[in-house]
This record gives structure tokens, sequence and C-alpha cells, in this order.
């Protein structure tokens, strides 16, 4: 196999806060709700990265894939494009936590987005908040 570029990013919820503490308090809104005009911002800058980095496999957390703070808008699908065509997205919960029925976190996900089809599978964690981790298979001796 040929080497693969894997790009990883806690995208934050795409809400444009920056991560420091005058945005935390000038955005502070963006945590109750987020319109999709700023998320599409955030998305563009993104796919910027994207383009110039040009990794073969993007790997997600703090992705949406629509809550009720996020206007309900799915992150992921306007990630995908004629380049990155495999993605999967889900619940970082887990089917039984209680977090994951609510309508403030039933969005709040992980994702993969990728060139081409790949082998994974969702495990679960047995204890903790945030369970989800994606297995996913490159090659014969890559995981």
């Amino acid at each position: 196999m040929k080497p693969c570029k894997i790009l990883l990013s806690n995208l934050g919820y795409l809400r444009g806060i920056n991560g420091g503490l005058i945005h935390h308090l000038l955005y502070a809104h963006r945590y109750i709700h987020c319109s999709v005009a700023t998320q599409r911002k955030s998305i563009q800058k993104l796919a910027a990265i994207l383009e110039q980095e040009d990794p073969d496999i993007c790997c997600f957390v703090e992705i949406d894939k629509g809550s009720s703070d996020s206007a309900n808008f799915n992150q992921l699908e306007a990630l995908v494009n004629e380049k990155y065509q495999f993605s999967d997205i889900e619940n970082k919960y887990g089917q039984q936590s209680r977090l994951h029925a609510l309508p403030r976190s039933r969005g709040k996900s992980n994702a993969f987005l990728a060139k081409w089809k790949l082998d994974y599978e969702k495990i679960y964690f047995n204890h903790g908040v945030k369970r989800l981790i994606y297995k996913i298979k490159l090659d014969d001796n890559t995981t």
C-alpha cells in the first residue's frame, strides 16, 4: 500500500470559535444556537485545509450530524464531495447512553471521510461518557 496521509481534528462542532478565551466569551451564544451560515463559514475554512493538505483520510471528533443547537445541520454531509465520497458519522455517546437521545446531544458525533472505501467498525468503550472509536483497516498490516 502507498503511504497514507491522515488528518485528525477536533472540530469543536464548527462554531467559528478559535479556542481563545476572548472568542469563548464573545461567541458564547453559539453554544446555545449556532447558525447554519456560521457553520458553513467554518466548513469552508476546513475544506480549504483539506484542499491544501490533501489527506487520504480525515478523522473528526466533535462534529455535529444534527442537534438542536446546530439548527439540525449535518456538518459531515457538507464536506462530502467527489474527492471524499466515503464517510461515516455516528453519535459518540453510544446507543445505551441517555445522551444519545437528548435534542442537544443526539447529533454530537465522531466521523471519518476518505478518498476510497475502507473496511471499518465502530467500537464503543464500556465506560466513560464519550465512547465511540472507529477501527479503520487501511491494509492487511495497518489498522
